[in-house]
């Protein structure tokens, strides 16, 4: 694992420079761009929201409205999903780079990843926004949202332990 980590670190501007490519490239052929990426989910939080409190009609817990609940669940699942979808195809999708090139392939999941955090990370600013606007300060959460994104670049590879 501390080598997955220090080839990693060697690896940092090839990362970046790949991570920012990627993420350029994923809005290059959308009419909305990089707009589109808030106003898919935001447009399904609202939706979640009305079938949730109109239809069904959710009670608030603890005076807090619905729609907190709704979203800091909603769209940390929509970063993992986006970025379990994305990384699973990553080698397919640089078959060009790993067939033409010899680097480390365990850093393409890592840039995968790191462009999802670039989009999530705005999501966060809007869950602290809407949560401030509310009176809610979650810090004891701050700490939970740095182990996720920890527990993201952990290697399960227990058989081999160097």
């Amino acid at each position: 694992m501390v080598s997955l980590f220090n080839d990693l670190y060697k690896s940092r501007s090839i990362i970046l420079e790949i991570t920012k490519r990627d993420f350029k490239n994923n809005y290059i052929g959308s009419n909305l761009g990089f707009i589109w990426t808030f106003i898919q989910p935001l447009v399904m939080s609202i939706i979640f929201w009305f079938v949730f409190t109109r239809a069904l009609h959710a009670p608030f817990y603890d005076n807090m409205p619905f729609i907190i609940y709704l979203i800091t669940g909603l769209f940390p699942w929509n970063f993992f999903s986006d970025t379990l979808s994305k990384s699973v195809n990553v080698y397919a999708h640089y078959s060009f780079i790993v067939k033409k090139m010899n680097f480390n392939i365990s850093m393409l999941p890592v840039v995968k990843i790191l462009s999802e955090i670039i989009i999530h990370l705005f999501f966060i600013i809007i869950l602290y926004t809407i949560d401030l606007l509310n009176g809610i300060i979650l810090y004891k959460f701050l700490v939970i949202l740095v182990t996720d994104f920890l527990l993201l670049f952990c290697d399960d590879n227990v058989d081999n332990p160097n």
